[in-house]
């Protein structure tokens, strides 16, 4: 619960400097919303939902599911029943600007440890906050992006089979953002024979060893390793395929991330040595980096 009213604090509009909830504004955050206003709804996946337009993209919501939001809700109320934590709400709110400059100069880790949270019980490893994750299949003019937030593999694939997006127990994207940063808690060998894509996307930067070796490992295995672990859709058997990375070890600043992102760039020469053309590999060293999918 701290962390999420951290977050909370730090995505809002005075400091993303961005438009943001306008219709409600510093109203809706004082707990009076304008007359007319609506609180919105939920984003949760709905069986038999259609997908959602937005644009010429078209957005299916695949997770989380309704049992998986009453867990969470099930932690915040857990949290806020206790009248002294009313005290650490205001605390979180005096100290953020702090915590976030830290951050944002390198001079702190990650300071959200959801690990125990608030009473409700983890999934394999996987907190509550995190299996509540929202996963999207966005599709555009025919290719398609599969955004896996933090969830659980189990809970990815519960979504793809309830959308009925397998295809002999398969789905082949043009985009695969792989789930928590790369952490080995979030992969399965049965999600890796399931999903697979010409494009695999890692957002870690060496905090908690993410993205992890294994998980790189279990990647590369479903593409060119042996028939057992093999990806099962057709797509995947001889495509050329490429793993993004969001960052470097030269751009780190922390001496633990240096030396993880150190050891993926191992990992990735290793690799290349012995899998390339198939295999590409691209590390991120700019603030950006774009893609094209033709």
């Amino acid at each position: 619960m701290p962390q999420a009213l951290r977050v909370s604090r730090l995505v809002k509009a005075d400091l993303l400097d961005i438009p943001l909830n306008t219709r409600l504004g510093d109203a809706a955050e004082a707990g009076v919303a304008p007359a007319g206003a609506s609180a919105g709804k939920l984003i949760v996946a709905r069986p038999d939902a259609p997908a959602q337009s937005l644009g010429s993209l078209r957005i299916r919501v695949l997770g989380p599911t309704a049992a998986e939001l009453k867990r969470l809700r099930e932690g915040w109320n857990n949290w806020l029943r206790d009248p002294a934590n009313r005290l650490r709400a205001q605390a979180i709110r005096d100290r953020y600007a702090n915590g976030l400059l830290a951050m944002a100069g390198g001079r702190a880790d990650d300071p959200f440890d959801l690990r125990e949270w608030e009473g409700t019980p983890s999934y394999r490893g996987v907190t509550t906050p995190n299996i509540a994750s929202l996963i999207l299949l966005v599709e555009e003019e025919g290719h398609r992006v599969l955004l896996t937030g933090d969830a659980h593999p189990d809970m990815i694939l519960a979504g793809l089979k309830q959308a009925e997006l397998l295809r002999d127990g398969a789905l082949h994207v043009d985009v695969l953002k792989v789930q928590h940063h790369g952490s080995e808690h979030n992969m399965s060998p049965a999600f890796c024979r399931a999903v697979s894509a010409d494009h695999y996307l890692f957002c870690g930067n060496g905090a908690h060893t993410n993205p992890e070796l294994t998980v790189l490992d279990a990647l590369l295995a479903a593409r060119v390793g042996p028939a057992g672990q093999r990806a099962r859709a057709p797509q995947a058997e001889a495509r050329p395929f490429t793993f993004w990375f969001n960052t470097t070890a030269a751009a780190q600043t922390q001496q633990r991330h240096i030396a993880h992102m150190e050891q993926v760039q191992r990992w990735a020469d290793t690799a290349l040595r012995k899998h390339g053309p198939r295999l590409r590999v691209r590390f991120v060293d700019g603030a950006y980096a774009s893609l094209t999918l033709r």
